[in-house]
């Protein structure tokens, strides 16, 4: 149970770090994009002053710290399905941008490219003269 506790927190502690950057730069304006994605980066290291408090739980409790680290990373998880989708969305400018970023509209997909085989590109020639 202990082994299983700890490959599912550390999973999901690897993914949220991963997440973290990425997420929360489509989400956020670009006004405060800077500054909000440090704050995001501070609190997600302010954890490390925690981890002593969960060592010493482990002198009573060994799976305590495991159990705390897996809640607390399931709840994220969850949480994180209540987050708007950005794909194929615009970037918000501003902080109104921002605050209707679910009602955004949708960009247009990308066009394929032509390959060469297309009757409409023709071969360069160039002529002798």
């Amino acid at each position: 149970m202990i082994i299983a506790l700890s490959v599912i927190s550390k999973f999901s502690i690897s993914m949220s770090f991963a997440i973290l950057l990425l997420y929360t730069s489509e989400l956020l304006p670009t006004v405060i994009r800077g500054m909000a994605i440090g704050i995001a980066a501070f609190l997600g290291d302010s954890t490390n002053f925690f981890v002593e408090y969960l060592l010493l739980m482990s002198r009573d409790h060994p799976a305590a710290p495991l159990v705390v680290v897996g809640a607390m990373s399931t709840l994220a998880g969850i949480l994180f399905f209540f987050l708007p989708e950005t794909l194929n969305k615009s970037l918000p400018c501003t902080i109104e941008d921002g605050e209707n970023i679910r009602y955004a509209p949708k960009m247009p997909p990308p066009k394929p490219k032509k390959h060469s085989s297309d009757p409409d590109r023709r071969p360069l020639v160039v002529e002798d003269g």
